[in-house]
């Protein structure tokens, strides 16, 4: 706003056929939004090559500003290809524009208010998703630039892991990618910002809840119990619906993507991490007693168990898959040949009982999602 974003519109309005790229790139077509994207680039890229100095770091700078407000915009493709735009225009022009700076409008564009209404608060949150994740794309999280940035970054994805269920699982995905990111160059960063909720994912009262819970709503008799020797005693008090900080739980809602998470990151953190690390500063030793999971074989005994209880809780209304099949059919197929046929006879006939029976809410979703996961394990096996 003010005469700044007066002159800057006014400068770059000169050639209306640039201004029309940025109605493009919400194309339905896909084809379209990705000439709308080098053609932009093409532009921008001619101006410099021009000589044409303040005239084209105006133009930048008007570019950027708008592709991050245009991420929060629910109109047709506007969202897809904005980040689009975003991500090459920032790999291309890496020293031109502080990525830093592109942070901060990142988060300004998508500040949460108490007055914002249940949809806008929905584009704002995929807004901060696609801006992010347009960030980790051109390498920002891959160097210590990012440090004094991390937290308030982390800060933001929860935020939009805590602010709509059914954006767990791309919010999960971001923060994989990130901590992957980072823990190139500082491992002790990822775990840090991500350890207080990883905590409970093998917690046994909360598992146990969400397997009675799973077993009371489709009253199947198959639910294996929680029972890990290497995790404390099971609560006696697991039929309350709260868990241990006293924050209602969801009935058979388990926090997948957690999981998802933790399966993603172990290889890495494997590698990164010895046995007996201590916690890293900042970090209590309770909170990071489940970094110990890394270094043991989620597919033993009692740990086997508790993924299933997760992969139970995956969502079978939508036709895709949740991520945490993938994590875990990856996870089982890169396991020595005697481990992944001792898994899967354990597993298959599990799978065999929970998907394809009648005698449950929603069998045809049931049946369809069993065979997704059939196809999956088929396609692995060629």
């Amino acid at each position: 706003g003010g005469p700044l974003g007066l002159f800057l519109a006014w400068s770059i309005m000169e050639d209306q056929s640039f201004m029309q790229l940025f109605w493009d790139l919400g194309d339905t077509s896909i084809g379209r939004r990705r000439r709308a994207v080098q053609l932009m680039v093409d532009t921008l890229k001619a101006e410099q090559q021009r000589g044409s100095g303040e005239k084209f770091s105006s133009d930048l700078e008007y570019s950027v500003k708008r592709l991050v407000r245009g991420l929060t915009s629910f109109r047709d493709c506007v969202r897809q290809g904005y980040a689009s735009a975003l991500t090459t225009v920032l790999s291309t022009f890496k020293k031109e524009v502080p990525r830093s700076d592109v942070l901060t409008q990142i988060d300004q564009a998508t500040q949460i208010t108490s007055k914002v209404s249940s949809n806008e608060h929905k584009d704002l949150l995929l807004g901060r998703l696609f801006g992010y994740l347009a960030l980790q794309r051109c390498g920002f999280f891959n160097t210590k630039h990012c440090l004094p940035y991390i937290e308030g970054v982390y800060e933001g994805l929860w935020g939009v892991y805590d602010g709509k269920v059914y954006l767990q699982e791309a919010a999960a995905h971001a923060i994989t990618l990130i901590t992957r990111s980072v823990a190139q160059f500082d491992p002790s960063v990822s775990v840090k910002f991500i350890t207080s909720r990883l905590s409970k994912v093998f917690d046994p009262h909360t598992l146990q809840l969400f397997a009675d819970s799973l077993d009371q709503l489709d009253g199947d008799q198959h639910m294996m119990q929680i029972d890990d020797a290497d995790d404390a005693q099971k609560s006696k008090t697991h039929n309350k619906k709260k868990d241990a900080s006293g924050v209602g739980l969801r009935l058979n809602s388990p926090p997948c993507a957690l999981l998802d998470i933790l399966l993603r990151l172990r290889k890495r953190l494997e590698s990164e991490m010895a046995p007996n690390d201590n916690a890293p500063d900042g970090i209590p030793p309770a909170a990071f007693k489940p970094w110990t999971f890394v270094h043991k074989n989620p597919l033993a005994g009692g740990r086997l168990r508790s993924v299933m209880v997760y992969l139970w809780g995956t969502p079978m209304y939508h036709p895709r898959l949740h991520s945490l099949w993938d994590s875990f059919l990856d996870l089982v197929f890169e396991s020595p040949f005697n481990d992944a046929v001792s898994v899967f006879g354990t597993v298959w006939p599990e799978i065999d009982g929970h998907f394809f029976v009648t005698k449950v809410r929603y069998p045809h979703e049931r049946n369809f999602i069993g065979f997704r996961v059939a196809l999956e394990i088929l396609m692995r096996l060629k």
